[in-house]
């Protein structure tokens, strides 16, 4: 999908950052394509539906973060 979509590399790999993504920023441009959009989530959901995974997640107090 990377490669497909974005031209990553392996040497030079697309990282999905949430932000990058949403925005269309680089190396995202591509998603401001509606057609190149829709083929994109649907591709991406239909790996969610049907891949085993785990997520993990961290969060951050930002506020008690900084007055450390």
């Amino acid at each position: 999908m990377k490669r497909r979509y974005f031209g990553s590399h392996p040497d030079d790999p697309v990282i999905f950052h949430r932000k990058e993504l949403v925005n269309r920023k680089l190396p995202f441009a591509a998603l401001a394509d509606p057609t190149i959009e829709q083929s994109f989530n649907q591709e991406l959901l239909g790996l969610l539906e049907n891949l085993e995974y785990m997520a993990i997640t961290a969060v951050i107090d930002k506020l008690e973060h900084q007055r450390r």
